[in-house]
C-alpha cells in the first residue's frame, strides 16, 4: 500500500518545482538581454559603418530618418528593464535559498513526526485486519459517535452495523457507567494519547456485560479531527473467576479464624459450664442465689451455641456494622438461626 505523502514531502516538491521555475526564468532573461544587446550592438555598428562611407544610414524624409534613434533607445529602454528583471530574479532566488535554509532545520523533526504517524497507523490498519475475535471500533472523539467497528465489536454489543455506526459512543452503556465512560472521553479530547478503563454493556438479549475499553488516539492527519481507535473486550468471564478467586481466599481467611476461634472459646466454655455445676451443688434449691445459677448456665449455652455456628461456618458473607464498618455475618455463613442462605457472598 502506497502511503500518503507528509507535510514535508510535499513542501520539498514544491521548493525544487519553484527554484528550478525561477532559475529557468532567470536563464530566459539572461539569454534575452543578450541577444538585444547583441541586436543593439550591429545596429550601432551598421550606422557607424554606413555614416564613415558616407552614405545615409535611413531613408531619406523626417519619419524615416528619426527611426534609427527610436529603435536603438527602445532597445536599451528594454535591455535595462530585463537586466532589472534578471536582478530581480537573482534577488527572489536568494531569498528562496535563505528561505529553504531555515526551514531544513525543520526537516528532522517533520521527518520524525511523519514516521511516527506512518507507524501508528499501520498498527491501526493491523489490528483491523487482524484476528475476528477480537472486538475492534473506530469512533470520532470530537464527535463521540462510532464510524466503523468490526464483526466481533458488533457481535459484542449485539446490534447490526446500521444500528451501530453513527450513534453515541454512549450506546448501550449501562446508565450507572456512564459517568465514567464521559470522564475517559474528556480526557482524550482534552489530548490525551489513550486510555484504558471497564465499563458495563448491554448485549443483545439485554444482560450487562463487563467490557473493557483499550483506547489509542493518535493525533488527526494534517490536524484534522482525530479518531481513536478502541479494542472491545469481554471481560465479564474474568472478572467473575476473579471475584470468585478472591471469595475462596476471603472464606479460607475466615474459616482458618472460625476454627481457631471455637477451639479457643471451647476451653473457657468448658471450664465455665463446670462451675456453674458445682455452684448448683452447692447452692440450696429455694436461695436467692439460684436465680443468678441459672442465668449463668443460659448464657454459657448461648457461647457454646455461638462456637458452634463458628465452627459450622462454609462460605464468605458479611452484614454492615457500626458506620461503613462490616463484619462476618456468622449466622448467614453458617446457615444457622436467621441466616438462611442467600444465595451470594457480600463483598
Amino acid at each position: 500500500m502506497k502511503r500518503p505523502r507528509s507535510k514535508a514531502d510535499r513542501f520539498w516538491a514544491w521548493a525544487v518545482l519553484v527554484l528550478a521555475a525561477v532559475s529557468l526564468l532567470e536563464g530566459w532573461i539572461l539569454v534575452e538581454v543578450h541577444g538585444l544587446r547583441r541586436a543593439v550592438g550591429e545596429e550601432r555598428a551598421r550606422v557607424a559603418r554606413s555614416v564613415a562611407a558616407g552614405g545615409e544610414a535611413v531613408p531619406a524624409g523626417p519619419a524615416a530618418g528619426a527611426a534609427v534613434p527610436v529603435r536603438v533607445e527602445t532597445l536599451r529602454r528594454l535591455s535595462g528593464l530585463l537586466a532589472a528583471a534578471g536582478a530581480g530574479t537573482a534577488v527572489s532566488t536568494v531569498l528562496l535559498l535563505v528561505l529553504l535554509f531555515r526551514l531544513r532545520r525543520l526537516l528532522p523533526f517533520l521527518t520524525r513526526a511523519a514516521a511516527l504517524q506512518r507507524e501508528g497507523y499501520g498498527r491501526y490498519r493491523f489490528l483491523a485486519e487482524g484476528p475476528p475475535g477480537i472486538g475492534i471500533a473506530r469512533f470520532s472523539v470530537e464527535a463521540g459517535e462510532w464510524t466503523d467497528a468490526n464483526r466481533a465489536a458488533l457481535a459484542l454489543v449485539g446490534r447490526a452495523r446500521a444500528e451501530f455506526v453513527g450513534r453515541s459512543v454512549e450506546t448501550g452503556v449501562i446508565e450507572a457507567d456512564l459517568a465514567a465512560l464521559r470522564e475517559e472521553i474528556d480526557r482524550l479530547r482534552l489530548g490525551a494519547a489513550g486510555t484504558h478503563f471497564v465499563v458495563r454493556m448491554a448485549d443483545g438479549l439485554g444482560r450487562a456485560r463487563d467490557v473493557a475499553w483499550h483506547v489509542s488516539c493518535p493525533p488527526g492527519r494534517d490536524g484534522g479531527p482525530r479518531h481513536a481507535v478502541a479494542v472491545l473486550l469481554d471481560v465479564t468471564e474474568q472478572r467473575r473467576a476473579e471475584a470468585e478467586r478472591l471469595e475462596r481466599e476471603r472464606l479460607a481467611g475466615v474459616l482458618e479464624m472460625a476454627g481457631a476461634a471455637a477451639h479457643e472459646m471451647n476451653q473457657p466454655i468448658q471450664v465455665i459450664v463446670g462451675l456453674a455445676w458445682f455452684l448448683r451443688r452447692k447452692v440450696p434449691p429455694d436461695h436467692p442465689a439460684q436465680a443468678l445459677v441459672d442465668k449463668l448456665e443460659a448464657e454459657v449455652e448461648r457461647m457454646a451455641e455461638i462456637g458452634r455456628r463458628i465452627a459450622g461456618i462454609s462460605r464468605y458473607q458479611v452484614k454492615p456494622y457500626v458506620g461503613r464498618t462490616r463484619i462476618v455475618d456468622i449466622d448467614g455463613a453458617s446457615g444457622g438461626p436467621g441466616g438462611a442462605p442467600t444465595g451470594g457472598a457480600g463483598d
